[in-house]
């Protein structure tokens, strides 16, 4: 399976990363492998996909028919791709090494036999636990004056300001709750998030979902689109709103989007979660990818360090998760 139509490979996203991290340089194309931009390194002859591990699922091939000269003496680093994505090795470049480490799990929802957001439940929920987040949901709605929004293509520049503004004051109240730091709320992030999304919306590419109270968002998701996924990118929800399940109310709502609108699959992301344990029909993991020139001495080092860096930092989680779970 490749990822179609994948927002994490387009022009929009390659010109947004290198305009906000790299001064807007242009980003590294390379002949043997397609589908993937690169930025270098100062130092070595060392290129990491554009977005490194911000994507949500990288997705590329290679070709055989690409001039060897265009990786000579170079590596390779390709971050987060998913295991169900298939790259054809058999059409590797024949002075081309590729080493793979498994890092992260991540979950999705394969909503191919799903005809509407009642089937899935009815497939997913006890009926005891269906019955109480249906009047969970009841509850709400004859409490608060409740809105379910979906936001596309057409959104006015005003609106999508006041629903990213929104968004981020919500990231930040549930982090400061938590007394914990955020990896979104950087400003040189948070502009690169706001400028990314806004044109990958109005290229069908992206989308928000909103739950809203008396019109002040209380659950907002602001998500990737490809030609058959749903990647849930930035989920947030108000932690005041807690009592009324408001996550998982949220979360229903953007499967129920995701099978109207036909998508086959809906990413919860990455990471280990209880509530991705739960709704999940899938679980996969994220590789790490890297190519290099077998020709080149200082291409193979360079190629292996990173690989023993990275098994030794996914062992390390391993070792992390078993203590955890002993102590438990």
């Amino acid at each position: 399976m490749m990822i179609e139509n994948n927002p994490f490979t387009s022009d929009i996203y390659a010109e947004e990363w290198m305009k906000s991290f790299f001064h807007g340089k242009q980003a590294h194309n390379f002949r043997s492998i397609k589908g993937v931009s690169f930025t270098k390194n100062k130092f070595l002859p060392l290129y990491t996909n554009v977005g490194k591990y911000k994507t949500c699922g990288i997705s590329y091939s290679l070709d055989q028919t690409g001039l060897e000269d265009d990786f000579k003496g170079k590596v390779f680093l390709i971050y987060d791709i998913p295991d169900f994505v298939h790259i054809d090795t058999t059409n590797i470049p024949n002075k081309m090494g590729v080493l793979k480490s498994k890092q992260y799990y991540g979950y999705l929802i394969d909503l191919n036999n799903y005809d509407s957001i009642n089937s899935y439940l009815a497939d997913k929920l006890s009926g005891r636990r269906k019955k109480k987040l249906v009047a969970s949901k009841k509850k709400m709605e004859g409490e608060l004056l409740v809105e379910y929004k979906v936001y596309e293509s057409n959104i006015p520049v005003e609106k999508y300001e006041y629903l990213f503004e929104s968004l981020f004051l919500l990231i930040d109240k549930r982090f400061t709750n938590k007394n914990t730091t955020n990896a979104h709320s950087p400003i040189e992030i948070k502009n690169w998030y706001k400028s990314l999304f806004f044109r990958l919306i109005q290229n069908n590419q992206a989308s928000i979902t909103s739950v809203e109270v008396s019109g002040t968002p209380i659950a907002v998701s602001f998500n990737y689109n490809s030609s058959e996924f749903l990647f849930s990118a930035i989920p947030i929800l108000d932690d005041d709103f807690l009592k009324y399940g408001i996550g998982n109310i949220r979360l229903i709502k953007n499967i129920e989007y995701s099978i109207n609108k036909k998508f086959k699959f809906y990413d919860l992301g990455k990471g280990s979660y209880g509530y991705k344990h739960r709704w999940a029909t899938k679980k996969y993991s994220f590789e790490h990818h890297i190519l290099y020139d077998k020709r080149s001495p200082k291409s193979i080092l360079i190629a292996t360090i990173l690989i023993f860096y990275f098994r030794l930092k996914q062992f390390a989680r391993k070792v992390y998760r078993k203590v955890l779970k002993k102590d438990n």
